[in-house]
């Protein structure tokens, strides 16, 4: 497999065949869909928290002290981004985080803070359309490899 002419592995009949270089993360949009779904029967039914916690902390969102605030965090494998996913994050920041910044954590990933729970989604998609992902960032799992 090179860069110039990637081989996309076929692990699930979903995968897209023209999966670009750099895109690291097979996102399916049924994820997203299911994430606002999941959303909006916790928001009605907040006595369900339980069960929704470790569903959004498989998608990388972890809830804040303050009401509907999420972190939610993007894995960056070996740290590195190109220049479209640097844009994505900076539309992340700017339009999503409520400090319009994100913070570089010690494993080479990057979080952004102050994201409303209604937002995410969005988020997600912003990010899977770069190629990245927040999937798996969070709770019990395999962490980035840092260099």
């Amino acid at each position: 497999m090179t860069v110039q002419e990637p081989d996309t592995f076929q692990a699930h009949p979903k995968v897209p065949k023209d999966l670009k270089a750099g895109h690291v993360f097979v996102t399916l949009e049924e994820e997203f869909d299911n994430f606002d779904t999941e959303t909006k029967v916790y928001q009605k039914s907040p006595d369900l928290e339980s069960d929704f916690v470790p569903y959004r902390l498989r998608m990388g969102t972890y809830g804040q002290r303050q009401e509907n605030m999420q972190m939610m965090r993007i894995k960056l494998p070996y740290g590195g981004v190109n220049a479209e996913q640097m844009d994505a994050l900076a539309e992340v920041a700017e339009k999503h985080s409520g400090m319009r910044r994100g913070h570089i954590t010690t494993r080479e990933n990057i979080q952004f803070h102050f994201v409303p729970l209604d937002q995410a989604s969005t988020v997600m998609r912003i990010l899977a359309e770069a190629g990245l992902s927040t999937r798996e960032a969070c709770g019990h799992t395999v962490r980035n490899v840092t260099g």
